[in-house]
Order: structure tokens, then sequence, then C-alpha cells
């Protein structure tokens, strides 16, 4: 383990001194990218297993079946929007449906599929999203 640490931190410090002062700044930025955890891997499974079809692979609501509904689902790579809904508030939506929010009853509740460890998965998921989509642009 310490000798795969010390080839990652050489071949770091190689890769920085070649840069200009410039370049290093954003070499160590893009270095410090957070990668997903377990948790966010697991919860992407299952946002794509079950959460596409409608809000779509980016989550930017436009899945398969995302044109019949209506209202739209939401759209989850929309900083704004998501940034004003708390992990409670979305944990409520994903476990009782939409309905039970004042949403689209077409939202279905998936606490008889998905357990309460696997709902917060797919919110954990679902934060990233946003920053996903802008980065990919």
């Amino acid at each position: 383990m310490k000798t795969r640490n010390l080839f990652f931190t050489s071949l770091c410090l190689l890769f920085l001194a070649g840069c200009r002062s410039g370049q290093k700044v954003k070499a160590l930025a893009s270095l410090s990218e957070v990668r997903p955890t377990r948790r966010e891997i697991i919860g992407g499974r299952l946002y794509q297993t079950y959460c596409t079809n409608c809000h779509g692979e980016t989550g930017e609501g436009d899945g398969l079946h995302s044109f019949t509904l209506n209202p739209p689902p939401a759209n989850h790579a929309d900083s704004s929007f998501m940034g004003v809904l708390s992990d409670e508030h979305l944990f409520e939506v994903i476990s009782k449906g939409g309905a039970s929010v004042g949403k689209s009853a077409e939202m279905p509740r998936w606490k008889d599929v998905l357990n309460k460890n696997e709902i917060e998965n797919v919110i954990l998921y679902i934060r990233t999203l946003p920053d996903s989509l802008s980065s990919a642009r």
C-alpha cells in the first residue's frame, strides 16, 4: 500500500514539475476532483434501473416516458431547483411518491421496492447530477 501511495505521489510531483505555475493550479484542481463514493455508485445503479425511464440518464427529466407525463418529471440536473430541496423532502418523494408532497401522482412510491439505505444512496447520487452535468459541458 505504501509503495502504491509513493508511486502516485511521485507521479503527481513529476506531472506538476513539468507545468508552469498557472498550469499547476489547474492540475492540482483536477487531481483533487472527488471520485464518487461507493454509496453514490450504488445509488447511480439504482437510479439507472428505476428512475431513468422518466427522469432520463442524466437526470434532466427527459426519459423515455417523460413525454407522456403531465407534469413532466423533475429535472435533477437543475442545480437551482435541486438546491432548495432537502434530503428529507427527496426521501419522502421517493419513498411515498409524488402525491405525498403535492406533486404528480404518476411518480410512484418506491418504499416497497427500495429499502431506506437504497433510497439514501439514490439521493446521494441525485445530488451529484448537477455537478457532473455542468462539468461535462
